[in-house]
């Protein structure tokens, strides 16, 4: 009954550069208006989003959203990436890739300036059509991240298997940097096994200034987190887009780099 109230909406947190003054990206997060309980994250509702079969109800309505944002941004000569993320069962439709083909198309956006974030644990095994449909959104033009990287345990061999072009390093590591040493090695040898392999790292999970000063030492480059900013609806993020639109854009190689950025304070 919320998704047919249209009480879903979109919410954005940015992904910045590790001093938080670039702004690259944007994920698209769900949140519930509820009309008794209040504003509630994933973790109230998504359970019972999937097990009721409304999983590709709540990811239109989240895609749709997204589109909108991003045309409105359009026409103010604003081009902005945006990532969403996939449940694991929806990589086993075999209509997924159509279906996001279809609106794409029908708020004439590109798939140049879309990422869809997979987590890995979601691929401990990797159907025939789960690689189709993989195929096809790279073919399309999207971008593929493996979200919540390490946290699972088909990391490795994924990145060999998959044609993903990013990666989003889980949380945890940044969080046990205080507690445990290995967590710095660790990322350092992220860090450096995505160089090599030519896919941006994104290290999630940054809320404090003394962790974003230890991955800057550890050679992280871009961030997501709540020291730079917490998830805002679409109205706070138009905003905030409007106010950098003269910001210089950073380039990087068309299949590794996030296509857009902004100035971020």
């Amino acid at each position: 009954q919320g998704l047919k109230n249209s009480e879903f909406k979109a919410y954005y947190q940015p992904i910045v550069d590790i001093d938080g003054k670039v702004l690259l990206a944007a994920e698209v997060l769900a949140r519930w208006h509820h009309r008794s309980r209040g504003l509630l994250s994933p973790a109230h509702f998504l359970a019972t989003i999937v097990s009721s079969g409304l999983i590709d109800d709540l990811f239109q309505t989240m895609f749709e959203q997204g589109l909108a944002m991003q045309a409105d941004l359009r026409g103010q000569g604003v081009s902005t990436m945006l990532a969403f993320n996939l449940h694991p069962i929806q990589l086993t439709s075999s209509a997924l890739s159509e279906r996001i083909g279809e609106m794409l198309a029908q708020y004439q956006a590109s798939a140049h300036n879309i990422m869809l974030e997979i987590t890995e644990d979601a691929m401990v095994s990797t159907p025939a059509h789960i690689l189709d449909n993989f195929l096809k959104l790279r073919d399309m033009g999207c971008g593929l991240s493996m979200d919540d990287f390490g946290a699972g345990h088909a990391s490795l061999d994924r990145l060999c298997a998959l044609p993903f072009n990013q990666i989003k390093l889980d949380a945890t590591f940044t969080r046990s940097l205080k507690t445990q040493p290995r967590a710095a090695t660790i990322i350092r040898s992220v860090v450096e096994m995505s160089k090599a392999l030519q896919l941006p790292l994104v290290v999630e999970g940054v809320e404090t200034l003394a962790q974003q000063t230890r991955l800057r030492e550890l050679g992280c480059t871009i961030a997501q987190g709540y020291l730079y900013a917490r998830p805002m609806p679409t109205d706070h993020f138009l905003e905030f887009c409007r106010t950098h639109v003269g910001d210089t854009m950073l380039q990087g190689p068309a299949s590794t780099a996030l296509p857009s950025a902004r100035r971020y304070p």
